[in-house]
């Protein structure tokens, strides 16, 4: 891999393999090493090489054989026409947005410790965990996209075990969120059901950049939350202080300092400040006659 490269660590993987294929390295029907032989080779996370497979199945360069491995594809290269669109299981797809629609009622279940009486919901902590997201990879040099992808996913499966706030995680016994997503994803399209089970089993594992960026954005979202119930008069200390502690990237670090050292309602105030003094030069220009 050409060591300049400062792409994700998947794309370079994929970059690679791809390479290898249209030199013809790798023939057309030739079975790729094991993903822990590949994993070794690139020094890499399975889950990474893992994700790298992926897209260069979705490109045509590759297949997979259930029980048998990884292939390259028969023509050794990207179709030149793409085949139609796997449209099988849609009804799967849809149930799974109108599922996620519950996200927007569920509560935040942990906030009701301290005693706010309406938490948040899973949806809107999903929103701005999202934001954050993109905010932190721009600010790390990360995969934006997949940033997101991983924040946008991140708690999906709480639409059937909800949330659970952490004191009561000792006590309770629950399925962890890569079960409940391969049954959310068992019938959606192949490539649609790749993508969120791979999403989702990466931002578990925590192996890749985009993963930890993405767990910092879901802290830092938790931290401006309790800000803002703190300012309602809740005491959220606790919470701030444990979610700053688990934070791994420097950009959320300093994040986190500017956080908790601004007001929750100082941007209204700066927008106010800014009003009033672009209605006092319109005034003035008024009564000058420009």
């Amino acid at each position: 891999m050409n060591p300049n490269d400062h792409r994700p660590m998947y794309q370079r993987i994929a970059n690679s393999i791809r390479a290898a294929i249209l030199a013809g390295d790798l023939a057309p029907g030739e079975k790729l090493p094991s993903m822990q032989q590949l994993s070794e080779q690139f020094r890499a996370a399975r889950m990474t090489v893992a994700q790298a497979i992926t897209t260069l199945k979705q490109e045509g360069f590759v297949y997979a054989v259930s029980g048998s491995g990884v292939y390259v594809s028969a023509s050794g290269n990207a179709p030149s026409s793409p085949e139609a669109p796997d449209t099988g299981g849609l009804a799967d797809v849809s149930r799974y947005i109108y599922e996620l629609g519950t996200l927007k009622k569920g509560p935040r279940a942990g906030w009701s410790i301290p005693g706010v009486p309406i938490p948040e919901t899973i949806g809107s902590h999903i929103f701005r965990t999202a934001v954050i997201g993109l905010i932190l990879a721009t600010l790390e040099g990360g995969d934006v996209g997949r940033t997101v992808t991983l924040c946008v996913l991140h708690d999906n499966h709480e639409s059937r075990i909800g949330d659970i706030a952490s004191v009561a995680r000792p006590y309770i016994r629950t399925t962890g969120p890569q079960v409940v997503v391969q049954h959310q994803t068992e019938h959606m399209p192949a490539a649609l059901r790749a993508t969120i089970r791979e999403a989702v089993q990466q931002f578990e594992a925590q192996e890749t950049p985009e993963a930890v960026l993405a767990r910092d954005a879901d802290k830092l979202e938790a931290i401006v939350q309790g800000r803002e119930y703190e300012r309602e008069g809740y005491n959220t200390t606790e919470w701030q202080a444990s979610a700053i502690a688990s934070l791994k990237t420097a950009s959320a670090k300093q994040l986190a300092q500017t956080l908790v050292e601004t007001d929750p309602q100082d941007w209204w105030q700066a927008f106010v400040r800014s009003y009033n003094e672009l209605t006092a030069i319109g005034r003035r220009e008024a009564g000058s006659g420009e």
